[in-house]
């Protein structure tokens, strides 16, 4: 015994043997509306079976059963569009913390290792109070967005630890690009080279300057 049953409306059988007559929309969006037709078992329906449904439209039993529970449940619209998922999820790590972390995988590591590990970024993430928990996935994305590898090759990203002073004068340096946006005073950065820098890149330097100064507290 079926436990969502479709019962279209007159209106809404025109509705999708015209979406359908069309040819125009997504071909999901296109099967479900098939589905939809041959599940029908209100008066004057096909109310096929969904075996026969699938078979008919080669698509899935599951996906025939999803359609009509979602006819039911929420409606026509709903049954014709893709689930979204309600859940949301938060961005792990913000950008100071991002840049401590491109920080310490630039620095000597602990423990008498050579480099850093992913767990050992982790634990120490854990160990300073930045986050409660991290997973190494979130670690390793993150160090691959920045292109930092030090499983193969030592590289620096800032100074030394013990050169403060360098540290200290290029935080104010790039805390110029911090300042709120003023069309009168416009800023233009550049690089070694004398291309134009995306402030982005720049503003992620300042986070990565002062990440580094916290390593040496």
């Amino acid at each position: 015994m079926k436990k969502y049953i479709v019962k279209l409306t007159e209106e809404e059988r025109e509705e999708l043997r015209k979406l359908i007559a069309q040819g125009q929309a997504p071909a999901r969006k296109l099967a479900h509306a098939r589905i939809l037709l041959k599940a029908d078992s209100g008066e004057g329906g096909s109310a096929w079976s969904d075996q026969a449904v699938s078979e008919a439209l080669e698509v899935g039993t599951a996906t025939v059963e999803r359609v009509r529970q979602r006819f039911v449940e929420a409606g026509l619209p709903a049954a014709l569009t893709r689930h979204q998922p309600n859940r949301s999820y938060a961005r792990k790590l913000d950008g100071e913390q991002e840049a401590y972390v491109i920080a310490l995988t630039c620095s000597e590591a602990e423990q008498g290792r050579d480099r850093w590990t992913l767990q050992m970024l982790a634990d120490k993430l854990v160990e300073v109070q930045l986050v409660e928990s991290i997973a190494r996935e979130t670690i390793r994305q993150l160090l691959s967005k920045n292109e930092l590898k030090p499983w193969l090759k030592k590289q620096w990203c800032l100074p030394p630890k013990s050169n403060g002073e360098f540290v200290s004068q290029m935080e104010d340096v790039l805390s110029v690009d911090m300042r709120p946006f003023d069309e009168r005073f416009p800023q233009v950065c550049v690089d070694a080279h004398e291309q134009a820098v995306d402030r982005r890149d720049a503003r992620s330097l300042a986070h990565a300057a002062r990440a580094a100064r916290m390593l040496r507290l």
